[in-house]
């Protein structure tokens, strides 16, 4: 885990994972960051939230009412709200970082929590 990551589990595991591959290396070291927020990238990348979004949780209720009860539990990481750096809390520079987990696992699917409330405020 990072310096001065902060992790809160619903499931006590408190461990950070990264189910996506990715070439880059966090917090300046290898390969340089591609920030997501360029001219043109941002709207592929809330529609490609969404849709990893909704099939993740596609098991869950549609109104997402106790999702714990349907066996998702989540995780938040990060220390500052931003959505520049995209999902994966070991590359995104601190960024707030929601992971979903079923049934209690430490394997994590990485939401960016500044695109989420990108995707909610776009959904009016």
């Amino acid at each position: 885990m990072l310096p001065g990551r902060l992790v809160q589990s619903a499931t006590g595991c408190g461990q950070v994972g990264n189910t996506e591959p990715c070439g880059k290396r966090g917090m300046g070291v290898g390969v340089p960051h591609r920030p997501v927020y360029k001219e043109g990238r941002m709207e592929k990348y809330l529609v490609e939230t969404r849709d990893r979004l909704i099939e993740y949780t596609k098991d869950c209720r549609d109104d997402m009412h106790e999702p714990n009860n349907q066996g998702l539990t989540a995780v938040v990481s990060g220390y500052h709200l931003d959505n520049a750096m995209g999902d994966s809390p070991n590359n995104n520079c601190g960024e707030f970082t929601v992971g979903l987990s079923y049934n209690g696992g430490c394997t994590y699917k990485w939401f960016n929590l500044a695109t989420l409330i990108a995707l909610a405020r776009m959904a009016k």
